[in-house]
C-alpha cells in the first residue's frame, strides 16, 4: 500500500534530501511563503541584531557618544536604535569622527532595513487570495438516472469572482508490467468546468461512465482527488487561486448534500454556510434522484 503524498490542505508529505538549499540564497521567497509570525520574528531579530552590532562598534570607539555612560552597552544600544529609526531625542550624540562614521553607517542601514521590511510586509499583505471553502466530503449519487461524483464550494466573501475555471485531477498509483510503481495524474471531465461569475455557491458534477476512474468505485486507499480553482477577483482585477484535496475516504457513496439555502421566519432567503459540509444517506435509491 502506498503512502499519501499530500495532506488535506494539499501540502506535500515528502521529506526532501540530497538537495543544496539555503534559505539565505532564496531569502525573499522564504520570507514571503513563511507565516506572518515567522516573518515578523525574523525581521525583529534582524533589527535587534543589527543594533547590537552597531552598539559593539560604538563601544570599541571608547567614550565617543556624548551623554552615554562610558562602556555602558545599554546606552549605546538605544542610541543606535534612535539613530536607525531617526528618532533623535537629543540626549545623546556622536562626539568623535569615529562615532560619526558609525552613525553614518547606522543611518544607511536604517534606511535599507526600513525599505526591505516595508517591501516584504506590503508584498505579503497585498497578495491576492480567494476565500473559497470546499465541502469536506464529496458524494456519489444518481443525477437524472446517471451516477455522478459531486462536491460543492462557496465564496466566503461578498465580492464576485469572474471567469472561474476549475480543474479536477485523479491521482493514483500504477504498477507497470515490470513491477515499477508510478504516480499518475488523470484529468476528470466535468459537466461544467467554468462559470462567468461566482458569488455564492457552486455544485461541481462529474458523470461516472465507463471511462471514469470511479466506475468501479473508489476502493484504492492511496488515491486522491485534487481540485484546482482559478479566477479573477472583481475588486482588484487580480488572478486568485484555491485548491482542495479529497482522499478516498472523503467520498461518500449514496449520499446527498443538504441544501445550503433556507428560508427564515420572515420568508427571507438565507445562505447557511453550516450546511455546506452536511450530507445525509439517500436511503432508498429513488431519494437520490433529482
Amino acid at each position: 500500500m502506498g503512502k499519501r503524498l499530500v495532506d488535506d490542505n494539499g501540502n506535500l508529505l515528502i521529506r526532501r534530501v540530497g538537495r543544496e538549499w539555503n534559505p539565505m540564497g532564496d531569502l525573499y521567497h522564504f520570507l514571503i511563503s513563511s507565516s506572518w509570525w515567522i516573518m515578523i520574528s525574523l525581521i525583529s531579530l534582524s533589527y535587534l541584531l543589527l543594533n547590537a552590532i552597531l552598539a559593539i562598534l560604538f563601544l570599541l570607539g571608547g567614550n565617543c557618544i556624548s551623554g552615554a555612560r562610558p562602556g555602558n552597552f545599554q546606552d549605546v544600544f538605544f542610541f543606535s536604535v534612535q539613530t536607525m529609526s531617526t528618532i533623535g531625542y537629543g540626549g545623546m550624540s556622536p562626539q568623535t569622527f569615529y562615532a560619526h562614521i558609525i552613525v553614518t553607517v547606522a543611518s544607511i542601514a536604517g534606511l535599507l532595513s526600513l525599505a526591505i521590511a516595508t517591501g516584504l510586509i506590503f508584498a505579503k499583505f497585498s497578495r491576492p487570495t480567494a476565500r473559497i471553502v470546499f465541502s469536506e466530503k464529496a458524494v456519489i449519487r444518481n443525477y437524472n438516472g446517471t451516477p455522478h461524483l459531486m462536491f460543492r464550494l462557496a465564496n466566503i466573501r461578498t465580492n464576485y469572482l469572474i471567469e472561474i475555471k476549475i480543474r479536477v485531477m485523479f491521482i493514483y498509483t500504477e504498477t507497470t508490467a515490470e513491477g515499477d510503481q508510478m504516480r499518475r495524474f488523470m484529468d476528470i471531465p466535468l459537466v461544467r468546468s467554468g462559470t462567468p461569475i461566482f458569488s455564492l455557491t457552486w455544485m461541481v458534477f462529474h458523470e461516472i461512465d465507463e471511462k471514469s476512474p470511479f466506475f468501479n468505485n473508489c476502493n484504492t486507499p492511496d488515491t486522491d482527488l485534487i481540485v484546482l480553482l482559478q479566477g479573477v477577483d472583481s475588486e482588484h482585477s487580480q488572478t486568485v487561486y484555491a485548491r482542495h484535496i479529497y482522499h478516498c475516504e472523503d467520498i461518500q457513496v449514496n449520499h446527498r448534500f443538504i441544501d445550503v439555502f433556507v428560508d427564515d421566519d420572515n420568508g427571507e432567503r438565507v445562505l447557511c454556510y453550516d450546511n455546506l459540509h452536511r450530507t445525509v444517506p439517500c436511503g432508498d435509491e429513488r431519494n437520490c434522484q433529482t
